[in-house]
């Protein structure tokens, strides 16, 4: 016995090999790619490597400058163009460190729009405005009026009841002058924080009562 058993098997060659390498050597088959015997052998395939990556660069940001408020308002001059209108002004007392606010931010997108202010009468609360609605739209001077309150919620209903009174003679009066009247009334059912986060609804007034003047004068 020649040699050791152990090292005879290790030296013979593989069934594989020895099928391959003729045909490759005799039959003119082409050069198989490196590795192609080792990964039969083994008796899985390789993991492929991943295709190559291609870097895509971000898209660079617009350079066109950022629109300011009169450019945004541009879009509505056909609609927003009050350059002839006077608006007057009903602003509740009651829960005043809201309702000041909203009335400077009302005076100022009024003039922003090009309307004039044509007067501001301060009531106790938002119940008192109708008076004070109707002395304003008697005026020839007064195209439309603009109100402004605060109904903050509390313990009762009282609330619903101010909101309802007020807000229905509004649209009474403004149907009897063919005058529009703007409710700039927050609430009801809202906290005092809620209220002061609505402060810009008098803005959303003001424009609505232009609006509806321009809509309505030459019909």
């Amino acid at each position: 016995m020649v040699g050791n058993p152990l090292e005879r098997i290790l030296r013979k060659p593989d069934r594989y090999e020895q099928q391959v390498q003729p045909m490759e050597q005799g039959m003119g088959i082409p050069d198989l790619p490196i590795g192609y015997v080792a990964e039969q052998k083994q008796g899985y395939a390789q993991p492929q490597a991943p295709p190559p990556y291609h870097y895509s660069a971000p898209a660079p940001e617009s350079s066109a400058p950022v629109q300011t408020e009169l450019q945004q308002a541009s879009r509505f001059a056909p609609i927003m163009n009050a350059s002839a209108m006077s608006i007057g002004f009903v602003v509740s007392e009651f829960n005043f460190d809201i309702t000041y606010m909203m009335l400077e931010i009302a005076k100022e997108h009024t003039r922003f729009l090009g309307a004039s202010v044509g007067g501001v009468v301060k009531v106790p609360g938002v119940f008192d405005m109708p008076l004070a609605i109707k002395k304003l739209l008697k005026r020839s001077d007064i195209d439309g009026v603009v109100t402004l309150g605060a109904v903050i919620e509390g313990e009762t209903e009282h609330d619903q009841i101010v909101i309802q009174h007020a807000s229905r003679k509004a649209a009474d009066l403004s149907l009897e002058y063919e005058k529009p009247v703007a409710l700039g009334i927050t609430g009801p059912g809202m906290t005092r924080l809620q209220a002061q986060d609505r402060v810009d609804r008098a803005k959303a007034a003001v424009e609505s009562v232009v609006k509806m003047w321009q809509r309505t004068r030459n019909l």
